[in-house]
Parts: structure tokens; C-alpha cells; sequence
């Protein structure tokens, strides 16, 4: 059996239009079994969209506390998060953090047109060959140039073979599953041990 994750997703915690319980109701109506919070540089989105998931077992999605950080090469996704990984640093430095949490690191639309790198700094896509992450969003739809940007995430990620990433990067709740990865099973754990 094969089910749906949209790992990138907004609520109004940062930039998203929609609560974290909005967010949990909309992923049940689009038939995703599980999906990751990521608010800019903070959890709490996150946390709240969880323990909502939680009490509401009968909705039947699984919410994982992610992250997406801002460091000087670009953005990161953290996934399975405990606490909030602060911007500014390094993409090495920052999947470092996440991995001594037991979180996963994914790169995020390497290849848009904001990636949310600081001048003078190389972006976290070029540098993905040698950075230690877990995964890479070769899936974004996140703008209407996201089919060019997506293209090229997956030749660069086809050298480097790392587990590829479908998600929607929504910032309101009718774009919630318009990018999701399929991965055996149905639960958060069986999406990790499949990432």
C-alpha cells in the first residue's frame, strides 16, 4: 500500500493564510496520510497542527514538526524536529542541528527563484552534492516557473541519487497536496524509514 505526504507546507505562523487545524482538515479532504509543517524559522505552526492531529485521530493524518531555516546558502527543511533550529547559520551548520535532534534534512526547491540565500553566499542547491542532507525537493509547486526550477532539481539530484522529494510548498490550504511524495506504508515512521 502506497500513501501521500506533502512535506512543505505553511500556516499562519509564518507566511501561510490558514491555521494549523485548517491545514490538518484540508490534507484529510486531498487524501494525505501525513504531512509536514515547515514554517519559516519557527515550530510552534508545527506543534500546534500535531497535537491537534492528535486529538482528532479520527481525521487520519500524521503531522510531523518540521522547519524550513533560513541559513546563508538557502533554505533547509528540517523534519521530525523537537525544537526550533535558529536561522543564520550555515547550511552545514544547520543539518548538523537537525540530525542531533534525530531529524531529517531535506533542501528545498533548490532551484526557484527565491531560495533564501544571503548575498555572497553559494546556494544550498549547488552545494548539494557535499552537504550530508537526507533528501532533495525535486518537487515544488510553489509558483507558476516551479515546472523549470523542479526540472533541474531533478537532473542535479539524479548525479547525487539522494531520496527525492515531492511537496507542495502551500502557503494556503487549497494548495495543500498539489506536490506530495508517495512512499510505502501509511504512517510518519514508515515515510521516514522510506526517506
Amino acid at each position: 500500500m502506497k500513501s501521500k505526504a506533502d512535506l512543505h507546507i505553511h500556516t499562519y505562523y509564518s507566511d501561510g493564510l490558514d491555521s494549523p487545524e485548517q491545514i490538518v482538515r484540508s490534507a484529510a479532504i486531498k487524501d494525505l496520510a501525513v504531512i509536514a509543517i515547515c514554517d519559516h524559522n519557527r515550530i510552534k505552526g508545527a506543534q500546534k497542527a500535531q497535537e491537534f492531529a492528535q486529538s482528532h485521530t479520527y481525521i487520519g493524518v500524521e503531522v510531523i514538526v518540521g522547519e524550513e531555516i533560513t541559513t546563508l546558502n538557502g533554505h533547509i527543511l528540517g523534519l521530525f524536529l523537537k525544537e526550533r533550529i535558529k536561522p543564520g547559520l550555515t547550511a552545514e551548520e544547520t543539518i548538523e542541528k537537525i540530525h542531533a535532534q534525530g531529524g531529517l534534512a531535506i533542501v528545498p526547491h533548490p532551484f526557484h527563484f527565491y531560495i533564501g540565500k544571503k548575498r555572497g553566499n553559494v546556494s544550498a542547491g549547488k552545494l548539494m552534492d557535499t552537504l550530508n542532507i537526507d533528501g532533495v525537493e525535486v518537487i515544488c509547486n510553489s509558483s507558476i516557473a516551479s515546472w523549470w526550477a523542479n526540472m533541474k532539481a531533478a537532473l542535479k539530484n539524479a548525479s547525487s541519487m539522494r531520496t527525492a522529494i515531492g511537496s507542495s510548498d502551500a502557503h494556503d490550504a487549497h494548495f495543500i497536496g498539489h506536490g506530495y511524495t508517495l512512499f510505502p506504508g501509511k504512517t510518519a515512521a514508515d515515510l521516514r524509514t522510506a526517506i
